[in-house]
């Protein structure tokens, strides 16, 4: 980087009304041979490189931009600074015995995962080191076979026989039967940070552990504290925040040293004999999201439940030993963490209400409606006001995206809930040594193209357009950050992430409104219906006020639940404690059979079952998705705005002020739409704003016979309206 261009750029960015700008130092797109024939490239974390973004520091400051910068380089985070606490997994060989003899014999030892054959095929082999072979045993299980099925050994038996090693032997009297050795080992998972503009050699540049706090501390240590050293005297203006991206993890069995103890200590018994019945045949690798995730072994309903609380215990660390160091150091350091959890190994709502701006993306999950909930709802449930996103990624070529698409892609994230908006991106401007212009996403790989965002830049056929686009942007912005998020339910989330989709990498169009929606949430949107996404932490804390159902800083008409296949007993004392004080609650499907996880099974399903019979007469269920509408206004919920349409044509984001609200409605679709509206309750007056112009659409507010406030709105093709509503 030059300084002399990095003022250019910089004046270029706020000559077209960004705010801000956002630093992502990386490599893509670049050969090692490239890399190494430029010393300036690969500097991340150095003084030369700090000195260089001090010089964006000072240029952004003059000219009232915010800066964010991304903390290290590309994804995951590590480096070379990663020593004594790299990612690790776990492994396993097995061998077929035949019992009812002593066996003496080698313990069978593993080779690469099958995931990384699937990577280096798919084109993904930077990814991971050579397989590790510094092996270290972990447990050796005993399993004896129900059956040969040519899918899925059935294991009736699992038995710790680690104390029958020897060395690298086992001598074990094996009773009768057909048994499998299966000998686990932890070994360094391998995973790099790919594609990081780090000094040294690739090999070096390893994921740290997420599930240790060393792994952090070591990070911190190596790129973190130089960085407030450096640039100290602009934290806080202009540089206000750190950012991460997605963690895209990629591991066999994800792991850390301390798991067995801290399992052990949680769930009341050993994970050791257990563990066969948690691996996946494909790993668990966030670029293999198509492959089917299917256990290798089975044992009845013993594998699910152990993986439960494997899951459980992995979410937790990764936010104690990950999360809660960063954010702790962030603070310290005088700045504020902005990330996006996905792809970790975090529950994601807990994940993204730990962050100071949690952020969502248009790319992961094709952007689905529902992926981008989780972080706008988690934002409103932990009372944080900025929620943002990665915008502008889409499977389409580089400059391919019209400035309508760029509306689309900004309407469709901010009808999420989000509002911030990242534009995604401006490529510094570097020419490569075969005199083509350098572009993160393109790789010269032709048979696997990696296209991931638009290239914004003073190139782009809607680069003089970009200040209109702003200004909507930004009212809207605005108008989402008022007052607190009123949402008409809490709609339960059953489980810790979110599933990856494939469509947004085939090279398509951006998903269109509705594609990926689920029929409960379509259902919602067509009645006019909002909602947040609540986890399970959340419902177990809920509390109900005047009928009004309180989740942390958030308040809900009432309680949505669908697909729970499994609770905890907490879960049901809180939906008991919800019922009991007379705030609906609407089940789509049965009630609920079967606690989660494995210790005294049986009791808690009991429990369960119990609940769930004292529950069947209080709340209201039904069947499908199509019956919502009808069940929410029998149970007394009913949207805040009604529409003459049969089916409400708009996305609603509603705000509560004092003394009124702010509801904003998007229309994703390509056709314009008009409603005549009319509010549910009461209200003095309410006005209709154009976030184009900034001013009052005159005459489209009526008062009827009644004395009820309507309103004929029309919402263009991928755009919006605000209205500002004054109650009595």
């Amino acid at each position: 980087m030059e300084d002399g261009e990095i003022e250019r750029e910089l004046r270029l960015i706020a000559g077209q009304g960004f705010g801000g700008v956002e630093i992502i130092p990386y490599a893509i797109g670049m050969s090692r041979t490239e890399i190494e024939a430029d010393p300036a490239i690969a500097t991340v974390g150095t003084r030369s490189f700090y000195s260089r973004v001090a010089t964006a520091c000072r240029v952004a400051r003059d000219l009232g931009l915010e800066v964010h910068l991304m903390l290290g380089s590309s994804w995951p985070q590590g480096g070379p600074w990663i020593r004594e606490h790299p990612a690790l997994q776990l492994v396993m060989a097995e061998a077929r015995i035949a019992g009812g003899t002593r066996i003496d014999a080698e313990l069978p030892r593993p080779g690469p995962p099958a995931f990384s054959t699937f990577l280096s095929d798919a084109g993904f082999g930077s990814v991971l080191a050579p397989f590790d072979e510094n092996l270290r045993l972990v447990s050796v299980v005993g399993a004896r076979v129900a059956n040969g099925s040519e899918e899925l050994d059935e294991l009736v038996t699992l038995t710790d026989v680690t104390t029958y090693v020897q060395g690298s032997r086992i001598v074990w009297d094996a009773p009768e039967g057909e048994w499998l050795l299966v000998a686990v080992y932890e070994n360094r998972s391998g995973q790099r940070v790919n594609f990081a503009a780090y000094p040294g050699r690739a090999d070096e540049m390893l994921a740290l552990d997420h599930l240790n706090r060393g792994g952090i501390g070591e990070f911190l240590a190596g790129v973190g504290e130089p960085m407030v050293e450096a640039l100290g005297p602009f934290i806080g203006n202009p540089l206000t925040h750190v950012f991460l991206d997605s963690f895209e993890l990629v591991g066999n069995l994800p792991w850390t040293r301390e798991f067995p103890a801290r399992f052990s200590g949680e769930f009341g018994y050993e994970i050791a004999p257990f563990l066969p019945l948690l691996f996946r045949k494909y790993g668990e690798v966030k670029y293999l999201f198509f492959m089917p995730d299917d256990p290798i072994y089975r044992s009845g309903e013993i594998g699910p439940r152990v993986r439960e609380d494997y899951e459980a215990l992995r979410s937790r660390l990764f936010l104690e030993e990950f999360v809660q160091p960063l954010v702790d150091w962030a603070h310290s350091a005088g700045l504020r963490l902005r990330y996006q959890p996905h792809g970790g190994y975090g529950d994601y709502i807990e994940a993204y209400q730990m962050a100071d701006v949690p952020e969502t993306e248009s790319l992961f999950a094709g952007g689905t409606y529902e992926f981008l909930k989780l972080a706008s709802s988690a934002a409103h449930v932990a009372g944080k006001r900025r929620v943002s996103s990665e915008t502008m990624s889409t499977g389409l070529p580089p400059r391919a995206l019209s400035l309508e698409d760029f509306y689309f892609l900004t309407t469709k994230v901010l009808a999420a809930g989000t509002n911030q908006i990242y534009h995604y991106l401006y490529p510094y401007r570097y020419v490569r040594a075969d005199g083509r212009r350098w572009y993160p996403y393109d790789t010269g790989n032709k048979e696997v193209p990696i296209v991931a965002t638009s290239w914004s830049d003073e190139d782009h056929p809607a680069w003089s357009s970009f200040p209109a686009l702003n200004s909507f942007s930004a009212r809207l912005s605005y108008a989402l950050s008022l007052g607190s998020d009123r949402a008409d339910l809490a709609w339960l989330y059953p489980r810790g992430d979110y599933p990856e989709k494939i469509e947004a990498y085939l090279g398509r169009a951006p998903l269109e409104p509705g594609q990926g929606e689920s029929a409960v949430s379509a259902a919602l949107r067509e009645a006019g219906f909002t909602f947040d996404f609540v986890n399970r932490s959340g419902l177990e804390k809920a509390a109900v006020h005047s009928g009004r159902l309180v989740i942390g800083a958030a308040e809900y008409a009432g309680l949505l639940v669908t697909d729970l296949e499994a609770v905890t007993p907490a879960m049901m004392e809180a939906l008991e404690r919800i019922s009991s004080g007379r705030a609906p609650i609407v089940v789509v499907g049965e009630l609920f059979g079967r606690a989660l996880g494995y210790v005294e099974a049986t009791r808690r399903d009991g429990e369960v079952t119990a609940a769930s019979e004292r529950l069947r007469g209080t709340v209201v269920r039904v069947e499908s998705a199509a019956e919502l509408g009808r069940a929410l206004a029998g149970a007394g919920i009913l949207p805040a705005i009604s529409s003459d349409a049969q089916h409400f044509p708009f996305r609603v984001v509603r705000r509560a002020l004092d003394g009124g609200e702010v509801q904003v409605l998007f229309n994703e679709t390509g056709e314009a739409h008009s409603a005549d509206l009319a509010l549910q309750s009461g209200a003095d007056s309410f006005t209709v704003l154009d976030p184009e112009t900034g001013q009052e659409i005159e005459g489209a507010v009526v008062r009827g016979a009644d004395g009820r406030l309507s309103a004929l709105v029309t919402v263009l093709p991928r755009r919006a309206v605000v209205l500002l509503v004054t109650e009595d």
